[in-house]
């Protein structure tokens, strides 16, 4: 009987959570897969194809897995995880930095590594505001939790 008034305890509080995850992930799909693919697969170079789906995937994992751990420390270390996997992506693709294209008798050379150093920057201050909101959750939890009281 214990086992099946914790697995009730269990359920309320996670089918929401699955349900939200979910419907996050169906949202994030269509609007970083199938929407660019839809519309914009004819701009997209295939030499950075892969770079767009590795993106898509590990932003849409990354979100699914944090709204499941939404109120306990997993939040905020998988947010900070995410921080230091997206700093790590983006000096990967901006290696070389400069992203060439020909359109017809039109040759374009943009030019992106100051770009990819602001995303690098913002991921850098993302993982450091995750690992102080970490930091914030356990205090505030260690203050709740009251230490019993020893008399002299």
């Amino acid at each position: 009987m214990d086992n099946r008034i914790k697995w009730k305890a269990f359920s309320k509080k996670m089918i929401p959570k699955i349900l939200k995850a979910s419907l996050s992930v169906v949202i994030l799909y269509f609007l970083l897969f199938y929407f660019p693919t839809l519309v914009m697969s004819s701009f997209i170079t295939s030499e950075y194809k892969p770079f767009i789906d590795t993106f898509a995937a590990i932003a849409i994992f990354f979100v699914f897995i944090t709204q499941l751990a939404s109120g306990t420390i997993f939040q905020y270390m998988f947010g900070a995880a995410r921080a230091l996997f997206f700093m790590i992506f983006f000096m990967q693709v901006s290696n070389s930095g400069a992203i060439t294209g020909n359109f017809e008798a039109i040759s374009i050379l943009v030019d992106l590594r100051v770009f990819f150093a602001m995303l690098i920057a913002i991921e850098l201050l993302e993982f450091g505001k995750n690992l102080f909101e970490a930091v914030n959750f356990l205090s505030e939890k260690v203050e709740t939790f009251r230490l019993p009281v020893m008399k002299h």
